[in-house]
């Protein structure tokens, strides 16, 4: 149990210095394309909520997950 929970701590670590690494990067990238206040943090802050979003979702059970995905996709029948 405590092996484990280490293993999570260190993933959840690592994890953390990613995001500031990326959310600071981005960031970056949107003020050298001329994006400055706000803006400039809006952009990493909706990249990144979405991966966390389509990490999250790829997390739900298919039986749970409501829209028009929530059978998967399916190759086309051949005739």
């Amino acid at each position: 149990m405590r092996a484990q929970l280490a293993r999570v701590d260190a993933v959840l670590v690592q994890a953390l210095i990613a995001a500031a690494l990326s959310f600071t990067h981005l960031h970056d990238i949107a003020s050298a394309a001329g994006q400055h206040g706000w803006k400039a943090w809006a952009y990493p802050v909706s990249v990144d909520l979405l991966l966390v979003a389509a990490w999250r979702r790829r997390g739900v059970p298919r039986t749970l997950r409501s829209g028009p995905d929530a059978e998967g996709i399916r190759a086309p029948h051949a005739e």
